[in-house]
């Protein structure tokens, strides 16, 4: 099984935000930008939509093959099941 490093990373880098924030409310001082943390944000789930969506495509595509294949009486062997 394959393990999404990227997903589980996210509860961390709310928190990172989180602690950046109280920092620069602490010192008073403008570290902190909320449109490029929305945009670093957003590219992070942008990437997982796609990468989600390929994937799916890649799916129905194979086992639309698979099906129309079987059905022509050629069937294919194929790597799943």
């Amino acid at each position: 099984m394959d393990i999404n490093y990227i997903a589980l990373a996210i509860p961390i880098f709310l928190l990172l935000i989180g602690v950046e924030l109280a920092f620069a409310w602490h010192e008073k001082k403008e570290f902190y930008r909320f449109n490029d943390a929305v945009n670093n944000m957003s590219c992070g789930i942008a990437d997982q939509v796609v990468g989600i969506s390929s994937k799916v495509l890649i799916f129905v595509l194979r086992t639309s093959w698979h099906h129309v294949r079987c059905v022509a009486g050629k069937p294919q062997r194929t790597s799943f099941a």
